[in-house]
């Protein structure tokens, strides 16, 4: 069981806190504030690539977001926690052009389900001198490196001061968003019975396995009648629907990746065969997952060429 299926749960709290009215009036306001994006991430997509979503608000992001440069390989193995023994700590990361990331945790309990996290920004005004030591490491054709040198010219630094007032706002959103999280979680785990909140959590730590019914019944201490009669009334769902929804979801994520084969991804969320993943992920996506992959990717260009 990996990592990845942990946070399934974490994941879904988060859609729910980026449709939520608090976030999106707390988004509008820090954009009317500061002038830079801000978008809340799951713990694996800031792993993956901090200021991969395209709300950077500058054409320098969006360029190289678009295309197969180094924003497409980097690493945030260089996150540093700057604050120490807090929950709400900032964490930073400096990308390869100089610009910084920076983002809040949102927390559950004691446990981190994804950031807050602002556009990248820069220290200093930016410098043709330092766009131009950049040139060689992106390897742009003459065109495609006065576009590039043209846009991050166009950046607004942000001063000690605007940095220091942006990060109070951005922990005064975090601090409330996790409010709500926590309430959140208290009103589910109140609302459902405890042997649905067992098999929920067994489910969850168990995806890319093969799961039964009478498994995950035996393993809550109910027999497999009660169980499923229990699981239909309470989530709406039948076992199996459950399991294939919260499967496909998760395939979904693992889509993105692009070097990733649909055989793995079929795999690797607990499908026995290929044909069974197709069929459920037609069925509950509406289209395949080959066609999903090829929209999404269309989607994310079509808004970088746009930006």
């Amino acid at each position: 069981m990996n990592d990845n299926t942990r946070k399934t749960e974490s994941d879904l709290m988060l859609e729910g806190l980026r449709r939520s009215a608090l976030f999106i009036s707390y988004q509008k306001a820090f954009i009317d504030a500061t002038g830079l994006g801000m978008v809340l991430l799951t713990c694996r997509e800031v792993e993956r690539h901090p200021c991969r979503p395209s709300d950077s608000r500058n054409r320098f992001c969006s360029i190289l977001n678009s295309s197969n440069h180094l924003c497409d390989s980097c690493q945030a193995n260089h996150w540093e926690e700057k604050v120490k023994g807090n929950r709400y700590s900032h964490w930073e990361a400096k990308c390869f052009s100089g610009m910084k990331i920076t983002a809040i945790p949102i927390v559950v309990g004691e446990t981190k389900i994804g950031f807050l996290r602002a556009a990248p920004t820069l220290e200093e005004s930016p410098a043709v001198k330092k766009i131009a030591k950049l040139g060689g490491e992106l390897q742009l054709d003459e065109a495609a490196r006065k576009k590039v040198e043209e846009a991050y010219l166009e950046i607004e630094s942000v001063d000690g001061q605007k940095y220091s007032s942006m990060l109070t706002l951005l922990s005064m959103f975090a601090i409330q968003l996790s409010e709500m999280a926590n309430r959140i979680a208290l009103e589910q785990q109140q609302a459902e019975p405890k042997v649905i909140i067992m098999a929920k959590r067994f489910i969850t730590e168990h995806l890319d396995e093969k799961l039964t019914l009478d498994r995950v019944s035996r393993e809550v201490g109910v027999s497999s009648f009660y169980f499923c009669k229990l699981f239909k009334q309470t989530t709406g769902l039948s076992f199996t629907e459950y399991i294939n929804r919260r499967r496909v979801e998760w395939a979904k994520r693992k889509l993105l990746a692009p070097d990733t084969r649909v055989t793995e991804v079929a795999f690797d969320v607990g499908y026995m065969s290929l044909s069974q993943f197709n069929r459920s992920f037609l069925k509950y996506a509406g289209e395949s997952p080959t066609r999903y992959r090829e929209r999404i990717r269309r989607s994310d260009l079509a808004a970088a060429a746009a930006a």
